[in-house]
């Protein structure tokens, strides 16, 4: 290949990268000023309203936390004052207050002569730079690996359009949420990993891992257990392989401790309150209120399940929810053939974790290789662990909820790499077109169907 057309080949993988990432900046924006009223908002808002009274308190009192109302709902996202007024129901949240705090520290919140006031829009927009920004380090992080190997610029659209037209990450992005802590937490613990296993111990591979980690576990428990996941998974291939316990052993990791002591003591102090490091609304709320709320079925009016029916209804939600985009009012589904590509990406995702075991196995060295099958370990551990947490709950008091896919958004860049890893295996000339039609594929069911589907419902 002359200089020329590597040039030419380079520029058009900037194109690529530009013009999907403006088209999921674009979406973002369309989503806060058209669609809002994002999964959970209400609960999200008295949280921050809860840190706002309570700036000092790291570990928070949750049964004090008290749902909020908008009085007086937005019309746009360029509302600037929305009034709130206290409920006497317990918030149902429990997650840790990283985010919450973060909200706070930005002053979204105005509370004057015993009223509460809400940036509406300012708080969307802290979400849209956070996950734009998030999005620079996901599409950066798969162009740097991609380009070392040389791929034709299909496979760099493959990768792109993956990252950028899951259906729920730019809509929950630019909303009121935790998750997108998650996110930028995952992709930075996602680069660490990668520059352990391309550049061995160093300070940078310890301190991104340490970060994201810290991030991960102080915004939701679950992108948390999956890194712990990743990280036992990974020393113990480390062990396996080299028979030594260097991976900690040594003055990078050593380091980082700080990072590790802050995130464990916040989980030992609410340990130590609740018994629990995940206190869940039976929990923290009065056994009335428990009992009146929408997590208590009673006896005679739940739905009865097997272990198979109630395993089949779990996983069949976290296919739905991955697929479609919802609200506190709606749910867009894409079904049949527009459900195709976000399913065959979860396939092909998991198709190079059994090639990554397959090299281990091998005895071959770690490389950027074994991270899918990392991550595919990770995610199958921590779904199970959801999957006992649901079942405990519904034979416990009928909930037949607490099945969310976005709570694994944030694995999305280690799911697009592992794919694109996978169909670079296979890749030959010809085929370069399947790519380009695939990545046009999820474009259209992404946004236009979305579009189509969310006027279709407004009018």
């Amino acid at each position: 290949m002359t200089s020329k057309t590597q040039l030419e080949a380079r520029l058009s993988v900037y194109f690529i990268y530009t013009v999907l990432f403006t088209l999921f900046l674009f979406k973002m924006f369309f989503y806060a000023n058209e669609i809002k009223d994002y999964p959970d908002q209400t609960a999200q808002l008295s949280y921050v309203v809860y840190m706002q009274e309570h700036p000092s308190k790291m570990v928070p009192e949750f049964e004090q936390i008290k749902m909020v109302a908008q009085k007086d709902k937005p019309d746009g996202a360029d509302i600037e004052h929305t009034e709130l007024k206290k409920e006497t129901q317990t918030c149902y949240l429990g997650h840790p207050p990283l985010y919450y705090k973060l909200l706070q520290i930005c002053n979204v919140i105005n509370i004057e002569q015993g009223k509460i006031y809400a940036h509406i829009s300012k708080i969307y927009d802290i979400n849209i730079c956070l996950t734009a920004f998030t999005m620079i380090m996901i599409l950066n992080f798969g162009f740097q690996r991609l380009l070392k190997t040389q791929v034709h610029w299909s496979i760099h659209f493959m990768y792109a359009t993956i990252c950028t037209c899951l259906p729920l990450y730019g809509y929950v992005g630019s909303g009121i949420n935790n998750d997108n802590l998650c996110n930028l937490g995952m992709a930075v613990f996602l680069v660490g990993i990668s520059c352990y296993l391309e550049q061995g111990r160093c300070y940078k591979a310890y301190w991104l891992a340490g970060i994201g980690i810290l991030l991960c576990f102080l915004s939701k428990l679950t992108s948390g257990l999956i890194v712990l996941v990743v990280c036992i998974v990974l020393g113990l291939l480390e062990f396996w392989k080299n028979k030594n316990l260097q991976i900690v052993c040594n003055k990078f990791f050593v380091s980082t401790l700080p990072l590790y002591l802050a995130t464990g003591s916040y989980f030992i102090a609410l340990y130590v309150r609740y018994g629990t490091v995940q206190p869940k609304y039976s929990r923290i709320a009065s056994a009335e209120e428990f009992k009146n709320s929408s997590f208590y079925v009673e006896e005679a009016l739940r739905t009865k399940l097997s272990f198979w029916e109630d395993s089949v209804h779990f996983f069949k939600g976290l296919i739905n929810t991955w697929v479609s985009t919802y609200s506190e009012d709606y749910m867009v589904t894409r079904s049949g053939w527009l459900a195709v590509p976000f399913l065959l990406v979860l396939l092909l995702f998991f198709a190079q974790g059994v090639f990554g075991f397959y090299s281990i196995v091998k005895k071959q060295n770690l490389t950027i290789t074994v991270m899918p099958f990392l991550f595919v370990v990770a995610c199958s551990i921590t779904i199970a662990v959801q999957f006992a947490s649901h079942r405990s709950s519904y034979l416990a008091s009928g909930y037949l909820g607490g099945y969310q896919a976005r709570y694994y958004m944030p694995c999305l860049p280690a799911v697009a790499f592992g794919a694109c890893s996978f169909v670079q295996r296979f890749y030959r000339e010809q085929r370069k077109n399947w790519m380009i039609f695939f990545g046009l594929w999820m474009i259209y069911a992404d946004f236009f169907y979305f579009v189509v589907s969310y006027y279709r419902l407004s009018v």
